[in-house]
């Protein structure tokens, strides 16, 4: 999984009031403190995360799981549980659509036999 969830810890630091820019510093020296020790970001502990930013606090822990970031994932085209379910409802009205009007084209609406060939 590597350090997928650094940019979410930015953004922990960022609704925390630290501008970008240095949340992305500070997330940047736990990411390099991670490879040299050759562990990943999601095993770091809060000791090491205040020792960076006294701002983190147990709830930045959270950030570091898959699940969270997935949900976190709200805006258009995002991995949050409902956009996927409103995309898949989406894509299965799109095929039921394709497919009534591919049956429109392919069998007549009048009263044409299909089972007896033209002569």
């Amino acid at each position: 999984m590597g350090n997928s969830s650094a940019t979410d810890l930015a953004d922990y630091l960022v609704s925390k009031g630290v501008n970008f820019r240095e949340a992305h510093e500070i997330v940047g020296l736990l990411v390099k403190q991670c490879e040299d020790s050759d562990a990943e970001l999601s095993t770091i502990a809060l000791e090491d995360l205040t020792r960076h930013s006294k701002l983190f606090g147990p709830d930045a822990l959270d950030r570091l799981n898959p699940a969270w970031s997935v949900q976190a994932r709200t805006s258009h085209g995002g991995t949050s549980p409902r956009n996927v379910a409103a995309a898949v409802a989406a894509g299965h009205a799109q095929i039921e659509s394709a497919r009534k009007n591919w049956t429109a084209l392919v069998l007549p609406t009048d009263n044409y036999d299909v089972s007896k060939p033209e002569d």
